[in-house]
């Protein structure tokens, strides 16, 4: 089966598409937070800001607690230290919304309160999918290739000299139920011990006739021995003969 045609690819793909749009939202939303900050300091009311207090939460964030006069009325607000974080004590300008005087922007640019939170905690979840979608893409292309790789062996005694992994079966009717479970599945090579290979044959040949035909690259047999090439054949089976003595043990 062609990888992009696997379920897991076609799962990355929903997963990828689902995750890429929270990615880009924090960067979309401080680049409005950064318009609004210099819209307001355009716009704003001028006050000017006493920065009474700094508290630090459990993940280590600092952040600034102003006092300020909006209209007669005292408002008290926080705003995140990052680049810029004055010590308790010091008066800032500030310039606040008319419309809503606990929104307001600071001098060195700091808008109040929490502002992109939750779009940076989406943007981390999307991160995760995107992420998880590349994981999902490597699982599918791994499977693939265990699949591309599929080898069968029928042969009562002899294994691989190299430990190459394989499908066994010890007798032509082991072989023939193994095959029928492997249907669908692509199967690079098919050793055959001639021995066993004559009902294994038929039933290759009587497949390709009344389908589904089986997928296999190359039957590799154990010896040259012409009528099973013949039948083989016949049926468009590719056919080798594998050098016991250099392949099996």
């Amino acid at each position: 089966m062609r990888l992009w045609r696997r379920p897991e690819v076609w799962a990355a793909l929903v997963v990828l598409a689902t995750g890429a749009a929270p990615i880009f939202l924090p960067v979309h939303t401080q680049l409005e937070l950064d318009d609004w900050a210099v819209e307001l300091r355009r716009t704003g009311v001028p006050a000017q800001g006493y920065i009474f207090e700094q508290s630090i939460s459990d993940r280590d964030r600092r952040t600034m607690h102003f006092r300020y006069q909006a209209d007669g009325v005292t408002h008290q607000e926080g705003v995140g230290c990052w680049e810029v974080c004055p010590q308790p004590g010091v008066t800032v300008p500030i310039w606040y919304n008319a419309d809503d005087p606990l929104d307001f922007v600071t001098d060195f640019g700091e808008l109040s309160g929490d502002r992109g939170m939750a779009q940076g905690l989406l943007g981390v979840a999307g991160l995760v999918l995107v992420g998880v979608s590349v994981w999902l893409v490597f699982v599918a292309r791994d499977q693939a290739r265990l699949r591309g790789n599929l080898v069968v062996l029928v042969d009562p005694m002899f294994s691989f000299v190299d430990g190459k992994a394989a499908r066994r079966a010890r007798s032509s009717v082991a072989a023939i139920a193994l095959l029928e479970s492997l249907e669908g599945k692509h199967i690079r090579e098919l050793w055959l011990y001639n021995g066993f290979a004559w009902p294994v044959v038929e039933w290759l040949q009587e497949k390709a006739y009344t389908g589904p035909r089986p997928d296999i690259g190359t039957v590799i047999l154990s010896a040259d021995e012409p009528g099973l090439t013949r039948a083989l054949r016949e049926w468009a089976y590719d056919v080798a003969v594998g050098p016991r003595g250099r392949e099996l043990t």
